[in-house]
Order: structure tokens, then sequence, then C-alpha cells
């Protein structure tokens, strides 16, 4: 797949087949990521893996409902509506109504993996976006694809 096609195809996946990531890939992924570029080569990154840990899962995914609902859950779906314009009109209230209520966010409890990049507070004023750019675009090369 060249980059083109992956920008073209990436897109973010929220239902999980059940089919475990080879650990070769996992480690060929984070392996790759590390090469990003970096301000002054600082590589102020790192990454938590979590596999096997389902209440860590679970919590993430708690949390990450919980914030979407208070970001999402606040606004009127007139005005955030704008921000879902790619969903079909038919299912855009549906969709909204999801994420109001945060329930599009729960994916992480059904990842075979979840990664987190972390950046080091000592490097505050420094973006980690390189970092997630390669990221995001080694497992849509990969064919695994993801959700950011």
């Amino acid at each position: 797949m060249d980059v083109f096609e992956a920008v073209r195809t990436r897109r973010s996946i929220r239902d999980f087949t059940g089919e475990r990531i080879p650990d070769e890939d996992l480690e060929k992924i984070l392996d790759t990521a590390r090469y990003a570029p970096s301000p002054e080569n600082m590589q102020m990154w790192r990454y938590v893996v979590i596999r096997e840990d389902q209440e860590l899962k679970k919590f993430i995914a708690d949390v990450s409902r919980q914030a979407a609902s208070e970001l999402f859950g606040s606004a009127p779906y007139e005005i955030t509506q704008g921000r879902i314009w790619y969903v079909p009109d038919h299912n855009r209230p549906a969709t909204f109504e999801d994420m109001r209520l945060g329930d599009l966010f729960e994916y992480p409890r059904d990842a075979d993996v979840v990664i987190i990049g972390c950046g080091s507070e000592t490097f505050h004023d420094s973006p980690l976006i390189y970092e997630l750019e390669y990221f995001g675009s080694i497992v849509v090369a990969m064919g695994i694809l993801n959700m950011w």
C-alpha cells in the first residue's frame, strides 16, 4: 500500500473482529514508530501497551466514555452535527446520540491491543504530532487500521 492509498483508506474502526494481532506485527509497529522525526532528535515519547489486562481496558473505556459524554453531551445537536458531516443524513441523529452518550468511545474494551502514546514532561514545549502521524500511518499500511 502506498502512502496515498493509506491516507485515502484510513478509517477509525470501533468494531473489532476478535482476531489477535501477532506479536511480531506489534513489535514492528512500535519499532517503526520510534523512527518518527522529533525536534533535535529528542524522541520524547514512550508507549504503554495494554494487551492482557481486561480490567485496565475496561477502565480506559469507561474514562473515554465519560470524557466523550461530557464533551459532546453538553452541546446541542444543531451545533455539533457539523462535526459528523461525513455520516449520511439518515444516520446522523443516531450517531450523534452515540457520541452524546459516549457509546462510540468504549472501543478500548474490545480491542486486542491498546497503545497509549505518552510524551515526556521534560519536553513540554515539543509537539507529539510527528509520532502520532507516523504511528497511524504504520498501522494503516500494515492493514491493521486503528482508532486514534
